[in-house]
């Protein structure tokens, strides 16, 4: 089984699983949220924010379930930091990780939402609620914190969970 991390947004989960194999990002809007046709068709960085879109009525146990099963297929499964998600996941009895950046490293945050093409939406709603999120989160077990200017890449390597680890045994993708 592979190891869980719930991840705050913009620390380089969709990158590291670009990177490397066995690696996979569910990306929580896909399951939480129904788009019109006009949303739709956005890419998922200008999606979040997006207030024309509806819960979808199966959240956040669609999400679970999907992230056990990628448990058992993937060394590691990235997902949202969503609050929801996290406790029914802790219902599961499934143990997870949770990653975040340090406080100080907020305006670093802000610079890549705006350099991935986040709306302001989004941005605004970030940076308003940034240190009571990391707060909430530093009681979590289990903790993973991002050090100033770290990627999830560095973190992961740091932690020992990448990097000649035998437990993951994955490997970093080729440019086939």
């Amino acid at each position: 089984m592979g190891i869980i991390i719930s991840g705050f947004a913009g620390i380089g989960k969709t990158t590291l699983q670009k990177k490397y194999k066995g690696v996979i990002d569910l990306e929580s809007s896909d399951y939480k949220w129904i788009y019109d046709d006009n949303i739709d068709n956005l890419d998922k960085e200008q999606r979040k924010g997006v207030t024309n879109r509806k819960q979808n009525p199966l959240w956040p146990l669609n999400y679970v379930e999907d992230i056990i099963r990628k448990s058992y297929e993937y060394d590691i499964v990235l997902i949202s930091q969503d609050l929801d998600m996290r406790n029914a996941l802790k219902e599961t009895g499934s143990k997870y990780y949770v990653c975040f950046p340090k406080k100080e490293s907020k305006s670093d945050f802000i610079k890549r939402y705006k350099d991935r093409g986040n709306n302001e939406r989004f941005i605004n709603l970030v940076s308003e609620n940034f240190e009571n999120w990391i707060d909430a989160l530093m009681s979590e077990n289990n903790k993973i914190i991002m050090n100033k200017g770290e990627y999830l890449e560095d973190t992961l390597i740091r932690y020992g969970f990448i990097n000649n680890n035998p437990e993951i045994g994955f490997q970093k993708r080729r440019n086939d």
